[in-house]
């Protein structure tokens, strides 16, 4: 996964997520319960802990979080993460960084 870029106070976007298998295929996320997860890199603390949902069909793979109006408030670099979970294992799967920087892009 790409990292990602956003302007302090952007919200209301849906962030889409691919899941893939080891050799490339699309992942089934058929009866998986689905969180984004988003940390200051610097402090380690959670910004977000959010749910997460498929994008159409789990068979499709996709991962879709909206960005609410208080998730991308504050300039920094996060660590994020897409943690999915089904019967009571947890595979966290796909790790990007979002930086959220001033809207004059300092």
């Amino acid at each position: 996964m790409t990292d990602l870029r956003f302007s302090k106070g952007e919200y209301g976007r849906n962030l889409l997520i691919p899941f893939t298998n080891t050799d490339g295929s699309v992942f089934d996320l058929t009866g998986y319960t689905i969180k984004f997860v988003m940390k200051d890199k610097v402090t380690g603390v959670n910004k977000i802990n959010g749910t997460a949902t498929t994008s159409g069909s789990p068979t499709l793979g996709i991962v879709s979080y909206t960005v609410a109006s208080t998730d991308f408030n504050t300039v920094g670099t996060y660590a994020a993460s897409v943690i999915i979970t089904k019967t009571g294992e947890q595979s966290e799967g796909v790790h990007f960084t979002i930086t959220i920087q001033d809207t004059a892009g300092t």
